[in-house]
Formats: C-alpha cells, sequence, structure tokens
C-alpha cells in the first residue's frame, strides 16, 4: 500500500479500482462519489444515459453503479446496450433503483445486473460496503484466473 494510501486508510480492496458512476441526480452523485472517494476508489461520472453508455465503453472500470432513472434514457436500457457489446458484457453493474417496484428489480436481475440498491435505503457508508464486497469479490477471481495452469 503507497504512503498516500495509508494516510487517508485506504483499503487494499480500494487501491486502484475505478468505479463508472451514472446518476442523474447531481447532489446525490456528489454525495455517492465522494463517500467512494474517501475510501480510494477513482470515481468516474456521468449524469445521462448517453455518456454513461459511452464512458462504459470506453474507460476500464471495475464496477458501474447505474442509476434506473436517468434523464435521456432508462438505466435497464442502458445495462441492456451494456450486456449486448461484448466489450462491457462482463463488466458488473449495480442498479440505483427508486422503490422496491418488483418489475423494476426482476428486469435488472434478468439483464444480468450484480445487484441493486433502493435508493432510499442507501446511505454513503452502504454504499461502500456494497462496492467493497463486489470489488474484493472481482479481485478474488482475477487471482484465481491468473493463478490457474495455462
Amino acid at each position: 500500500m503507497t504512503a498516500v494510501a495509508t494516510m487517508f486508510n485506504v483499503q487494499d480492496w480500494a487501491a486502484a479500482s475505478r468505479v463508472l458512476l451514472v446518476e442523474g441526480d447531481p447532489s446525490l452523485g456528489d454525495m455517492y462519489a465522494l463517500a467512494l472517494e474517501l475510501r480510494g476508489i477513482i470515481v468516474e461520472r456521468a449524469t445521462n444515459a448517453a455518456d454513461g453508455l459511452r464512458m462504459g465503453r470506453n474507460l476500464d472500470t471495475d464496477l458501474i453503479l447505474l442509476d434506473v432513472g436517468l434523464p435521456d434514457r432508462s438505466g435497464l436500457e442502458v445495462l441492456s446496450d451494456l450486456r449486448a457489446d461484448p466489450q462491457t458484457r462482463e463488466v458488473k453493474v449495480v442498479m440505483f433503483i427508486n422503490d422496491d417496484e418488483p418489475g423494476t428489480i426482476s428486469r435488472a436481475l434478468e439483464l444480468s445486473a450484480a445487484d441493486y440498491l433502493i435508493k432510499a435505503r442507501i446511505t454513503p457508508a452502504s454504499l461502500v460496503r456494497r462496492v467493497r464486497v463486489l470489488l474484493r469479490d472481482g479481485q478474488a477471481a482475477c487471482a484465481v484466473r491468473s493463478s490457474a495452469p495455462g
């Protein structure tokens, strides 16, 4: 761990992790981004579907946090586009859902969302905990694949 990471109490799971945050509400986006950045995660941000899809395809991200209620398109449509693209098919995506509407949740899971979070119940601490689990799981999978005999 680097001296800067140690100074800011950055955990190994966060070191050099990159998250794309696609959130239509700028104030929520600020809060979510700050919580993650304080843990040493690099956060790239988009506030609409078009930018989120473009950034999802062009950035090397470990995780995408995707709002269902974007101003220009549904986040579910963006998730569908990400899954249809071979370049982004395997990227973990967590959906931010406005309520616990079963149809929205079912559709997100059908489209292979890694998880969903209900916005009214998210705190910065709970978001960091969920992202930590998903990033650690991804690092463990990478370690297993890289140590497997070729």
